[in-house]
């Protein structure tokens, strides 16, 4: 029996298998090069302490708050991030290997912060490295998907040669850093509301709802804004599919709130801070506590200082509420640092931005040229597909770039090249656009010129 291969089959799957070996080269050969950042020596050290916890599987609420992890313990992130640090650190480990815990002091030198041991010894920090090279590595591949689903196999080519020959994208890709795993789950969640399109029944459309929130959940497990990128992404897929495809409003509202139920889940349920200690709880207590607390308030003697002393059956309660307060701790931090030289946006801040984002951190000549031409290429079509109710697969990370990009213009307030990182991924899909969308320009332009006859 004649075997026969397709060819765009083999043509695909071969070039995964080239972006899987080019990007995981790359990351690995440079995971030893890349300087050291101040950041790793705190996501190290609470890596260490929160894997620890989990694989002794202690809960305890009071355990995993850790203080002494500073800015990178639980008050403001989640868990998630630092598990896949922590979990090659020690699985990984050599017999009796002493564990790292220090933090960096970003007032002194280097050299000072080495010689107080602040900075982990080498084998610990090239293994704390390895999950975001594999997690670097994987974006790669998911951002080949998302050009190939909405473009063809070129588009999606060209993105990942943006991305694996972006410096910022190496670094954050080969440091004990969170960055990575952060915007891998957000990409899975552009590439997951691709789908979406492609499927007709309810049950299929509410499943890739699930996982979404899921996705989004485990962004938001990393750090705290992938539940809101995830949700109004996916908020902007469900709004174009029910204008496109008729999607009755009953349908998008159980698409939005399968999505939301399956994020909070995630979001709860991989976060032991958030969890309170059922074993401390006492009616009694309660009861107690309840009956001094509403005497406070109605004195109108309560002051939030020291509640936790105060109340603590009712602080023990009250620790789902954890996570939305996350939020405004975090934005006081991002307060108490905009005074720092390194986060000033030194002049304008608009154009300070934006050089950020197509100036110095993508390194590709004439980039601005082709993220205009994308840009400019696929919005025009966006609005003749809306116009139209036709359904227009580049649209997706059309949506995933202007969520980030106006989530980062609008609310960022420090100078911080990684936090320019999301919308970095999300253009190079659009650049590669412009590339592609150019070459094909120029192609027909002078075929057509060989073709036609001369006057």
């Amino acid at each position: 029996m004649k075997i026969t291969i397709n060819n765009k089959r083999l043509q695909f799957f071969t070039t995964l298998i080239v972006i899987a070996l080019l990007s995981s080269v790359i990351l690995f050969s440079n995971r030893g090069k890349t300087p050291f950042h101040g950041d790793e020596s705190g996501w190290i050290s609470s890596g260490y302490y929160y894997t620890e916890l989990l694989l002794r599987r202690d809960f305890d609420w009071q355990k995993w708050v850790c203080t002494p992890c500073g800015p990178w313990g639980s008050r403001l992130n989640p868990h998630l991030g630092q598990w896949l640090i922590g979990i090659p650190l020690i699985t990984l480990s050599s017999k009796g290997e002493s564990t790292f815990f220090n933090l960096y002091n970003f007032k002194q030198s280097f050299l000072n912060n080495k010689k107080e041991g602040r900075v982990p010894p080498r084998q610990i920090l090239l293994r704390a490295r390895i999950g975001p090279v594999v997690f670097g590595t994987l974006s790669c591949l998911v951002i080949f998907f998302i050009g190939y689903y909405v473009s063809g196999l070129w588009t999606g080519l060209i993105a990942v040669l943006l991305m694996i020959s972006n410096k910022l994208f190496i670094f954050l890709s080969t440091q004990a850093l969170t960055d990575i795993f952060y915007n891998f789950f957000l990409l899975c969640v552009c590439l997951v509301s691709i789908c979406m399109f492609k499927v007709g029944r309810k049950f299929h459309v509410l499943s890739i709802s699930l996982f979404c929130g899921f996705l989004a959940g485990l962004a938001s497990s990393i750090k705290i804004t992938g539940v809101i990128i995830g949700g109004l992404v996916f908020l902007c897929v469900v709004l174009y599919k029910k204008r496109v495809c008729d999607l009755r409003i009953k349908e998008a509202i159980s698409c939005l709130s399968v999505f939301s139920f399956s994020a909070i889940m995630i979001i709860y349920l991989l976060n032991p801070y958030l969890w309170p200690s059922f074993k401390n709880i006492s009616q009694k207590g309660i009861i107690q506590e309840s009956q001094a607390l509403y005497k406070e308030v109605t004195q109108e003697k309560f002051g939030i200082d020291n509640t936790n002393e105060r109340y603590p059956l009712l602080s023990n309660l009250a620790r789902p509420l954890e996570f939305p307060y996350m939020f405004i701790r975090w934005n006081n931090f991002m307060n108490a640092l905009v005074g720092l030289k390194s986060a000033s946006w030194q002049g304008n801040r608009l154009l300070a931005f934006h050089k950020r984002l197509l100036g110095g951190s993508l390194t590709f000549f004439l980039r601005w040229i082709f993220f205009c031409i994308g840009i400019t290429f696929y919005s025009v079509r966006m609005i003749t597909s809306l116009r139209n109710r036709e359904l227009l697969l580049w649209n997706i990370p059309l949506f995933y770039f202007a969520v980030n990009y106006f989530f980062i213009l609008l609310l960022l307030k420090l100078n911080w090249e990684r936090y320019f990182f999301p919308s970095i991924i999300a253009s190079a899909v659009i650049i590669a656009g412009g590339v592609y969308e150019s070459i094909v320009f120029v192609y027909h332009y002078l075929c057509q010129k060989i073709s036609s006859p001369e006057l």
